[in-house]
C-alpha cells in the first residue's frame, strides 16, 4: 500500500513475524518516504479485523480502512511498478470519481449468486483485478464501509467461494453503493518472455499481468504466475519479464457502438479480447488469442518493456528471481540426484528381480530336465523290467514246451521200444511154434 507521503505494509499478526522479514520491510524505506508495518488485528486500528479461518484476502479491506491516508494506492505484495506510479494521484478521472480500477482477463458468469446477493443486474463487464486499487477514501467511504461489512467475519466471507477470494468484492460494493469508478480503458495484457521451443523458434510465454495507465503506458506488473514458473531457466541475460503481448489498436470507427472508455463495461480497446492458458517451451503460460470474438477480429503484437523502463527486466530478476533461480536450481539438482538414486535403486531392484526370475527360470528348467531325465530313466527301467519279464516268460514257456516235447519224445520212444519189444516177442513165439 502506498500513499503520497509514505508507504505501509499490512498483514495479519501471524505474518512477517521473523526479524529478517521485519528488517526487509524497514529496508524498503527511502529518504522522506518511510515504510511501516501494521497488523490488521492491532487494537489501535479504526476497525480491527481478524484473519479468521479463510485465506486472508480480506487484508486489503482492513489495510484501506485503517491506514491514515485519504488517498491510497493499494498493491498486492506481488505487484511491481514498472514506472513511478505517483502520477496516478494527479489523474483528473481520479480526482473526479475517487476510485480507479483495473480490469481482469475474465467476466463474471450471469449465474453467479453474487449478482443476486448484491441486488444488481448482471451486466457484460470485465471483472476487477484487485491487486491494484487506487482509492480516495473520502469519496468512496460508502463502498469501503460496505466492503468492511461483508468482509468482517468468516460467516459473511462465504463470498470468497464464489468470487475467488476478495477479487470482485470491490467492484460489487462500488456498484451496489453507486459509487463512481474510473476504469482504466486498456485490457490487462500478459507480460513475459520469448520461450525457446524444440523447433528452434521462440514463442511468447506470459507469466505476469501487465496493467496500464489511461494512455496505454505499462505501469504495473502483477507477477502472480512467478510462483508456478520454472525459475532456474532464467538469468540476468534471459529475464522472465521483458516483453508484453498486446492487441493492436483498432480505429474507433471499426468498433461496435458500446459503453464509453472508462465506464464499468469499457468496450473500446477491450472489445474482442480473449485470454487463456497455453503451453510453450515446457511452461504453462497466459496468452491472448487472435480470433474473432464479440464480432471483432483482433491482431496481436509484441511490445518491449525497454521502451518504458530499459532496466526493469534485469532489476526484477535480481530483486525477485535470482535467489529463487539459484534455489530452484539447487532444488532441481537435488531432485535430479534423488531421481537418479531412486532410478538406480529401482534399476537394481529390477535387475535383482530379473536375476531372481532368471535364476528361478533356470532352476525350474533344471528341475524340469531332471524330472524328464528321471522319467526317462524310470521309463527305460520299466521297459527293461518289462523286457526281462517278457523274456523270462518266453524262456519259461520255451522250457516248458521243450520239457513237454522231451517228455512226449521219451513217451513215444518208450512206446516204440515197447512195441518193438512186443513185436520181437511175438516173432519168437511164431518161430518156436513153427519148429514144433
Amino acid at each position: 500500500m502506498a500513499a503520497r507521503s509514505s508507504g505501509r505494509v499490512n498483514s495479519f499478526a501471524n505474518e512477517f513475524t521473523r526479524p529478517e522479514e521485519r528488517a526487509a520491510i524497514a529496508a524498503l524505506s527511502r529518504p522522506g518516504l518511510p515504510v511501516r508495518h501494521r497488523t490488521a488485528e492491532d487494537p489501535a486500528n479504526h476497525r480491527p479485523m481478524a484473519r479468521g479461518s479463510t485465506e486472508g484476502y480480506h487484508i486489503k479491506v482492513a489495510a484501506l480502512l485503517n491506514c491514515g491516508f485519504k488517498e491510497v494506492l493499494a498493491l498486492d505484495v506481488d505487484t511491481i511498478p514498472i514506472v513511478d506510479p505517483t502520477f496516478l494521484f494527479e489523474l483528473e478521472e481520479f480526482k473526479r470519481d475517487g476510485a480507479v480500477f483495473w480490469p481482469d482477463y475474465w467476466k463474471t458468469h450471469d449465474e453467479n449468486p453474487a449478482w443476486r446477493w448484491m441486488g444488481t443486474p448482471c451486466v457484460d463487464e470485465w471483472e476487477q483485478e484487485s491487486g491494484i486499487t487506487l482509492v480516495n477514501k473520502e469519496l468512496s467511504w460508502n463502498a469501503l464501509n460496505l466492503l468492511w461489512y461483508i468482509e468482517r467475519d468468516d460467516e459473511i466471507r462465504r463470498w470468497h467461494k464464489f468470487l475467488h477470494g476478495d477479487k470482485d468484492l470491490f467492484r460489487f460494493a462500488f456498484r451496489a453503493t453507486q459509487s463512481p469508478v474510473f476504469w482504466i480503458p486498456h485490457l490487462v495484457t500478459p507480460g513475459g518472455f520469448m520461450a525457446p521451443e524444440d523447433n528452434g523458434k521462440t514463442k511468447f510465454c506470459g507469466v505476469s499481468m501487465i496493467q496500464h495507465g489511461p494512455t496505454g503506458l505499462p505501469v504495473f506488473a502483477h507477477v502472480n504466475f512467478f510462483k508456478q514458473t520454472n525459475k532456474r531457466a532464467f538469468n540476468s541475460s534471459h529475464v522472465p519479464l521483458s516483453v508484453v503481448k498486446r492487441y493492436k489498436s483498432l480505429p474507433t470507427a471499426s468498433l461496435p457502438v458500446g459503453p464509453a472508455p472508462g465506464t464499468r463495461m469499457m468496450w473500446a480497446e477491450t472489445r474482442g479480447a480473449h485470454a487463456g492458458f497455453v503451453g510453450s517451451g515446457g511452461y504453462v503460460c497466459v496468452d491472448i488469442l487472435t480470433d474473432e470474438r464479440e464480432g471483432v477480429q483482433r491482431e496481436t503484437e509484441i511490445y518491449s518493456l525497454d521502451v518504458v523502463n530499459p532496466a526493469f527486466g534485469e532489476q526484477l530478476y535480481w530483486l525477485l528471481i535470482h535467489e529463487n533461480a539459484q534455489k530452484d536450481m539447487r532444488n532441481w539438482e537435488r531432485e535430479q540426484r534423488e531421481k537418479e538414486a531412486v532410478g538406480r535403486k529401482e534399476r537394481e531392484e529390477r535387475e535383482m528381480r530379473e536375476n531372481e526370475g532368471k535364476e528361478k527360470q533356470e532352476r525350474e528348467e533344471k528341475e524340469r530336465m531332471e524330472r524328464m531325465e528321471k522319467e526317462e530313466r524310470e521309463r527305460k527301467e520299466r521297459e527293461y523290467r518289462e523286457t526281462e519279464e517278457r523274456e523270462r516268460k518266453e524262456r519259461e514257456e520255451r522250457e516248458e514246451r521243450e520239457r513237454k516235447e522231451n517228455e512226449e519224445r521219451k513217451r513215444q520212444g518208450d512206446e516204440d521200444k515197447k512195441a518193438a519189444k512186443d513185436a520181437e516177442g511175438g516173432l519168437s513165439q511164431q518161430e518156436r511154434g513153427a519148429r514144433k
